[in-house]
C-alpha cells in the first residue's frame, strides 16, 4: 500500500534541518557491498557522529572513498582537527560526514 503526503520539505526531511549536509555524487560504476552505484546522489550529514556498520565519507590525503565505518580504526572527523593537524593524518581517514540517504534516478534512458 502507499500513502499519499500532501506536501514535504525534502530539503529538510534529508538533512534533518542540518546547516552541515551537503549532496555528493558517485562516480564509479559501483561500490562494492553497498549497492551504490554510478550517478546515485548521496545526501551526508557532517553533524552526526558515527555508529558501526554507518557509511561513511573518508578521506585519506586527497583521495575520497565511501567506507562502512568501524569503531577501532584509524579515523580522526574534521571537527576534530585543527587547521595545523589537518595535512598530517598519519594514515587515518578522514571522515567528511556519514551518508544519510540515497537518491537514485528509477527513470529509463
Amino acid at each position: 500500500m502507499i500513502n499519499s503526503v500532501d506536501f514535504i520539505d525534502l530539503g529538510s526531511y534529508l538533512t534533518g534541518n542540518s546547516e552541515n549536509a551537503y549532496v555528493l555524487q558517485v562516480s564509479v560504476s559501483s561500490v562494492p557491498g553497498m549497492s551504490i552505484q554510478e550517478n546515485d546522489l548521496l545526501v551526508v550529514d557532517r553533524d552526526s557522529f558515527p555508529k558501526n556498520g554507518d557509511i561513511v565519507v573518508a578521506v585519506n590525503q586527497t583521495e575520497k572513498t565511501l567506507r562502512r565505518f568501524e569503531s577501532g580504526l584509524e579515523y580522526v572527523r574534521t571537527s576534530d582537527l585543527d587547521s595545523n593537524a589537518e595535512g598530517n593524518l598519519s594514515g587515518k581517514l578522514e571522515i567528511w560526514g556519514i551518508v544519510t540517504f540515497l537518491i537514485r534516478s528509477l527513470k529509463s534512458d
